[in-house]
């Protein structure tokens, strides 16, 4: 068999979805061949035998689309010194004991915990490595102040991913973790 075309990221990385299909029953896998991927050539399957009839290959899929925000909470978080620590304005915030709202019977929903929360652009490229890099570009470089927020808050990037197939794959550089690491991020995802 051919070697398929394979999907190139922009940090050069080439990704190749290997879809075999055992004893009549589809199995996925994802293989991140970056480093092995030969210019020309077949695929082998490395497991011979009668279990394995098909070998195809096809290019990667990536998600339609992903969100990302930047979310601190903590019991005694005040969303306001968060705000002038880190010179931005939250799309949601609130203070441990805040009435969020009141239902039609008069029951007032309370704050657990201090929440603050502020969103990255949308993108419907799938790129969420390039997403997380600009959203974090956006704030201070000094990461005395973000190790700071981290331990005194739960700290988080958290990600919503929109899936194609069951067979979407998301790559983070090593370059993105480390921005997470040296910031004291955590990192979370949510896939539709």
């Amino acid at each position: 068999m051919q070697l398929p075309q394979t999907s190139r990221s922009k940090h050069g990385a080439a990704f190749l979805s290997v879809k075999r299909t055992v004893c009549g029953q589809n199995c996925h896998s994802l293989e991140s061949l970056a480093s092995f991927i030969p210019k020309k050539g077949t695929i082998h399957d490395p497991f011979p035998g009668p279990q394995f009839n098909k070998v195809e290959a096809t290019a990667v899929s990536v998600p339609e689309a992903t969100f990302v925000s930047l979310k601190f909470s903590g019991d005694d978080l005040d969303p306001g010194v968060v705000s002038k620590i880190l010179k931005k304005v939250p799309e949601r915030c609130e203070r441990i004991g805040d009435v969020l709202f009141t239902n039609s019977k008069g029951v007032d929903r309370v704050a657990k915990t201090g929440f603050w929360q502020l969103s990255a652009p949308d993108r419907l490229d799938g790129d969420l490595d390039a997403q997380i890099v600009a959203f974090l570009d956006q704030f201070t470089i000094d990461m005395v102040v973000w190790r700071e927020l981290a331990e005194r808050f739960q700290a988080c990037i958290f990600c919503s991913l929109f899936v194609k197939t069951v067979n979407d794959e998301i790559i983070l550089q090593a370059s993105t973790l480390q921005m997470l690491s040296e910031r004291g991020l955590s990192i979370g995802f949510d896939v539709y």
